[in-house]
């Protein structure tokens, strides 16, 4: 009779190795799953921003007809092309490609921008640029226009009614309108006039109570004070002085002026040019770092804005000014002569240099 030998006990170490290993594996898959999951959605998100900033740059393009200035030509041709003039002998054409914003600083008491159902009360255009983009040739152009430009403007009566066509600074074509989209189209058509009939793809007017939103979002900006500015214009900065300004700071730098002295909008204005050429700079670093901060400030904005800017045009217009070059060079003031009016002071503009610098921003020489 044979005797069954007893089993040992199974010593291998290898089995709770191998389980042990197969629960690591396990978590392995889900941890490279969850990955794999992040990463879809982080190309999700990058392509979703891409198709939003071109549906932002066709949306802009279908916003007006590419129709070009009406610019007198003083040399004669023969001939008429639309988009092309003869100046001192030399051929230039429109530049189709083109994207040009009109910005609108708004002196408003209210700490919002909303329609105004009475005609007339809203607030004035207290700052007003000009940005044009040049996606192609990476360029970028700022056009400030001093607010008492005197130029014809539509009055309109309590009730909304048109009344007249007059002469008269520009930053009240903005009041005469509902404080909304109705005053931004009053002004984009009263600055396309005065520049002859210049197409502009959309506008933004923002309070001016909001400067200190915007300036915050970059981290603040520093500059070297151009002038004094004493308490009782709401900062006490002194002329050389090294600020970053913070918040409300940066409105009381771009807004302040002694209404008291003549032609205190003018040196503003300089203020204004250099706050805004630090405040790019400042911008486009921390745009760097963070691609999406555009909308984050158009969010923002949005109760102290009125725009026919999309979420899309705003991401196309921020990724577009990254890419271009910007420096003083590239900052223009419409050029004119500050005097005294009647009762405020005016703004008359020199329209051989108008002429030249819509030549210059908006033209392209060509061989004829």
């Amino acid at each position: 009779m044979k005797t069954r030998a007893k089993k040992k006990p199974n010593t291998n170490t290898n089995v709770k190795t191998q389980t042990g290993g197969g629960l690591k594996g396990k978590g392995y898959k889900i941890a490279l799953g969850i990955v794999i999951a992040l990463i879809i959605l982080v190309i999700a998100a990058v392509a979703g921003f891409f198709v939003l900033r071109a549906a932002g740059k066709s949306s802009l393009k279908k916003n007006i007809a590419n129709a070009a200035p009406v610019l007198a030509a003083d040399t004669e041709t023969g001939f008429e092309e639309e988009g092309v003039v003869y100046h001192n002998g030399q051929k230039y054409r429109y530049n189709e490609e083109l994207t040009t914003i009109l910005c609108i600083g708004v002196d408003s008491r209210e700490d919002t921008l909303k329609k105004n159902e009475t005609l007339g009360n809203s607030g004035q255009a207290d700052a007003i640029f000009l940005l044009v983009i040049d996606e192609a040739n990476q360029k970028m152009s700022v056009i400030a226009i001093p607010r008492d430009t005197m130029t014809r403007i539509d009055v309109y009566d309590l009730s909304g009614q048109y009344y007249n066509t007059v002469e008269a600074q520009l930053a009240l074509q903005y009041a005469y309108g509902d404080g909304a989209m109705l005053s931004c189209e009053m002004m984009e058509k009263a600055v396309s006039n005065l520049m002859y009939q210049l197409p502009i793809h959309a506008c933004a007017a923002i309070n001016m109570n909001a400067i200190g939103v915007v300036n915050d979002a970059v981290g603040g900006v520093t500059l070297t004070a151009l002038e004094d500015l004493e308490e009782d214009y709401g900062s006490m900065y002194k002329e050389g002085e090294t600020v970053t300004l913070m918040g409300d700071e940066a409105r009381l730098y771009v807004q302040a002026r002694n209404e008291n002295e003549d032609y205190s909008a003018v040196k503003r204005l300089a203020r204004q040019k250099q706050y805004l050429l630090a405040f790019m700079g400042q911008a486009i670093q921390a745009m760097k770092s963070d691609i999406t901060l555009p909308l984050t400030i158009y969010g923002e904005l949005s109760e102290y804005m009125v725009t026919d800017v999309t979420a899309g045009e705003i991401t196309y217009l921020a990724t577009a000014a990254l890419n271009c070059s910007f420096s003083e060079d590239s900052f223009y003031i419409v050029a004119g002569e500050q005097e005294k009016g009647e009762v405020y002071e005016e703004y008359h503009v020199d329209e051989d240099a108008l002429y030249e610098m819509i030549l210059d921003i908006f033209y392209i020489p060509e061989e004829d």
